[in-house]
């Protein structure tokens, strides 16, 4: 998910994407529905704000400058509670249901699991905001869309909104605001799809002021918890931090004490029960573009991902290792399946990635580069096979300054590139691994580097027709 925070942001658009993926069990094809209704809802009142302007005197709120004026401040809240109509818009497939609350800063206020009841996104059932916000006023559960700045000023303030139908099939719900403290426009689209147990909501943030403005964007969102309840984070996470980062632990097992409670005896963090008290923990230097929850109870939960870099939106297949080699499968589908088949290969890629890692503490002990790159080859096809390409492309790379692997090395490095798109890099990769093959013929050698070049050439200048053009179509879509 292309997130940028705390960027400067000059006459530009950032798109943001987000999709929030149900696991779940049966899978049929529908049509999507939107409708506009009322919602009664239990409702404690906000009085009417103070006429005089609110400016801003040095006050700070949870580590940020808390700006309000122009905006209101909704701090006079009512212990009164009485039935309140609310304009709602539903967005409904076969397998979810989304309640955005346009009254209500737009929050997305539920999604539900049609297939079983379950609530993936936290439902509240009351309206009974608390003097929190930026500008007073907020409400818990649901998502609150928090752009520019924190937790978003105008959070409890309502927003423009916009229905539409769009050719694939799919609907989608738009909502924003011109923001009055910096002048920029941000909108969010909140699409469901036919046939599919995911929605996906995008980000849009235009600065059509003629300065630079700072700004941050991330979705906080609610969900249901219970002693079954276990966070997932993806395995590039070993440590979780603080709001401030200025206190770590180690995740998911603790060893230490975190926030004024005592972890050392190795405690899950990634079940809710085992944080007695409230605390926060936040996923430190995630690299992967996904996270989730899952209700072990009732057998269901939730899936963030920001992107597709790591995740397959369609599906996934968890594979598990159990006793006397018995392999458990679990599949998990977002859409219908039919025929669908799931294929082993052989190899223990794990086991062998420790064995050479073995070899190869021992053959560079020294600081030296070993004379024979055999392990640093097969390292690298290893690290490959497991999907670590960052790693991989790092010992091929290496596995290169062995005369007997250098061919063998840029080649698989040319296909970890094609697999990242980077097919500029992919050819010059190939191209490398070619010329050491051939360069014992010096006629060949001399060919296959003017077949290089010529192809290098060409492709960069197809690349660049083809940016240009998708510039020119941009620029026109815009205007």
């Amino acid at each position: 998910m292309k997130i940028i925070f705390n960027r400067l942001l000059k006459n530009s658009l950032l798109f943001v994407s987000i999709v929030a993926l149900l696991i779940s069990g049966k899978q049929l094809s529908g049509q999507v529905n939107i409708s506009e209704e009322q919602w009664i809802l239990p409702t404690y009142k906000v009085n009417p704000p103070d006429k005089n302007p609110m400016f801003f005197n040095g006050e700070g709120y949870q580590g940020a400058s808390r700006y309000i004026y122009p905006l209101p401040l909704l701090d006079n809240l009512s212990n009164e509670k009485s039935d309140q109509a609310w304009k709602v818009i539903k967005l409904a497939n076969e397998f979810i249901e989304l309640c955005i609350t346009p009254e209500i800063g737009g929050k997305l206020w539920y999604g539900t699991d049609k297939t079983n009841g379950y609530n993936f996104v936290y439902k509240n059932n009351v309206v009974r905001p608390s003097n929190i916000g930026m500008t007073g006023a907020w409400v818990s559960g649901g998502i609150e869309w928090c752009v520019l700045h924190h937790h978003r000023a105008s959070t409890f303030i309502p927003v423009d909104y916009e229905m539409k139908e769009n050719t694939d099939g799919s609907k989608t719900i738009w909502i924003g605001e011109t923001e009055p403290r910096h002048g920029m426009r941000w909108t969010i689209g909140i699409t469901v799809f036919p046939g599919k147990s995911y929605f996906e909501a995008e980000v849009k943030i235009h600065n059509q002021t003629p300065f630079t403005h700072t700004f941050l964007y991330w979705a906080n969102v609610a969900s249901h918890t219970n002693e079954n309840y276990q966070v997932i984070f993806p395995p590039s996470v070993q440590y979780a931090t603080y709001h401030a980062k200025n206190a770590f632990i180690h995740w998911p097992v603790a060893e230490e004490s975190y926030r004024g409670q005592n972890f050392t005896k190795g405690n899950d963090m990634s079940w809710w029960k085992n944080s007695p008290v409230s605390n926060s923990f936040f996923a430190h230097d995630l690299k992967e573009d996904f996270m989730g929850g899952y209700d072990h109870g009732k057998k269901t939960g939730t899936v963030h991902i920001g992107g597709f870099k790591y995740a397959n939106l369609n599906g996934a297949v968890n594979l598990d290792l159990r006793e006397k080699n018995a392999v458990f499968l679990g599949y998990h589908s977002t859409q219908k399946v039919s025929k669908a088949k799931i294929l082993l290969k052989n190899g223990d890629y794990v086991t062998a990635r420790k064995h050479f890692a073995i070899a190869l503490k021992r053959l560079t002990k020294d600081y030296t580069r070993p004379s024979d790159c055999e392990a640093l080859y097969f390292q690298g096809l290893t690290l490959k096979a497991l999907g670590l390409y960052d790693e991989a492309i790092d010992t091929l790379y290496r596995a290169t300054w062995d005369h007997a692997y250098h061919s063998a090395a840029y080649l698989e490095l040319a296909k970890i590139s094609a697999i990242n798109g980077d097919l500029l890099r992919s050819l010059d990769q190939n191209c490398s691994q070619a010329v050491m093959m051939l360069q014992h013929k010096e006629m060949i050698h001399l060919y296959a580097r003017s077949w290089c070049m010529f192809y290098r050439i060409s492709l960069r200048k197809a690349v660049e027709y083809s940016n240009s053009n998708l510039w020119a179509d941009t620029e026109l879509q815009n205007m």
